[in-house]
């Protein structure tokens, strides 16, 4: 019996974690990039505290946010640009 992908037949994508399962559309597919890096164990367990102390939903919610202030405080006009092409 072949068997189809999901994302071939539903017009969502799960994304399964520890956390739970939720949806994303394919448009949000498009849309989203993943990236990954490597960072000392110490600074992981150093995040995992941060985001149990913080308003952050998860680790990825305070990666995100983290890469958004730096690059509002270290590149404004970049920052301002993404904005501006979301708009239009």
């Amino acid at each position: 019996m072949n068997s189809m992908p999901l994302e071939s037949i539903l017009p969502f994508k799960l994304n399964m974690s520890f956390e739970g399962v939720t949806m994303v559309t394919q448009k949000q597919v498009k849309r989203e990039a993943a990236i990954s890096a490597r960072i000392p164990y110490t600074l992981k367990k150093l995040m995992q505290k941060f985001v149990a102390l913080d308003t952050h939903i998860n680790e990825s919610d305070f990666i995100r946010d983290a890469i958004r202030e730096k690059i509002q405080k270290e590149a404004p006009e970049l920052y301002r640009q993404l904005f501006q092409e979301v708009i239009q």
